[in-house]
């Protein structure tokens, strides 16, 4: 059974998931594989550990493709959530970049609405993409998959949050993460969406509370939670990690 599909099948149950890890090249993905199932390719961490920049539009659609192809190898029987950012400017890229992830068995693709030159979820002064522009692309990417959840995320803040989540909601799209998000009200409100609920990526000095899950859970929500394993500035707690597992 394809990754998605299995990974579908499992959200459709109702039950918590495995919280995707969040991985940077093959050594990590193996030191992470014995936590989680699930593992989260992030964007973040590649552009880090492989040209040593902030996430800001370095890294091509190719590092990232190369990267997952990379970690597939080596663990077959995972399921994989890899960041494409925008889907690198244009639909037909981005479509591009979603066929060739299916393909491989990537379980699912995370497409967000943040415009160039883009930043952490987490940091100020993000572009946001005009929402027609963005659903436009989304629903493409949609079209374009097979057998591949896609994850919607917004990075809006204040009132459009809720405008860009009912709107992600109308369309088809698998999961729905809000990045970004500061506190528990906020969540709440957004749970109302009919499309899964994802988590915020948590990462160490970012704006997602420290522990949310249950109360999230209590509003009915999917909670699956991505995180940051090994991103720099937590090098103690990677070096532990390691450690744990040798």
């Amino acid at each position: 059974m394809h990754p998605g599909l299995e990974l579908k099948k499992e959200m459709a149950n109702g039950g918590p998931l495995q919280p995707f890890l969040g991985v940077f090249d093959c050594f990590s993905a193996s030191v992470a594989a014995p936590y989680s199932q699930n593992l989260f390719v992030s964007g973040f961490g590649m552009a880090a550990s492989f040209y040593g920049l902030p996430d800001v539009g370095y890294i091509a659609w190719s590092d990232m493709v190369q990267s997952a192809w990379r970690i597939r190898q080596i663990l077959p029987n995972h399921r994989l959530l890899v960041d494409i950012d925008d889907g690198y400017v244009d639909s037909n890229t981005a479509c591009h970049v979603v066929r060739q992830l299916d393909r491989m068995g990537v379980a699912m693709a995370m497409l967000e609405d943040q415009a160039r030159p883009r930043r952490c979820g987490h940091a100020d002064g993000k572009l946001i993409l005009a929402l027609d522009a963005y659903i436009g692309k989304l629903n493409a990417v949609l079209d374009a998959r097979e057998d591949m959840l896609v994850l919607a995320r917004t990075d809006a803040s204040g009132d459009d949050i809720f405008r860009r989540v009912d709107a992600i909601s109308a369309t088809s799209a698998d999961a729905l993460m809000v990045d970004g998000i500061s506190s528990l009200e906020c969540w709440s409100k957004c749970a109302t969406a009919r499309t899964s609920l994802f988590s915020s990526i948590r990462c160490a000095g970012g704006r997602v509370p420290a522990s949310p899950s249950h109360s999230c859970a209590m509003q009915g929500s999917t909670w699956c939670s991505t995180r940051r394993l090994c991103s720099l500035p937590r090098r103690q707690r990677w070096l532990r990690l390691s450690m744990t597992c040798s």
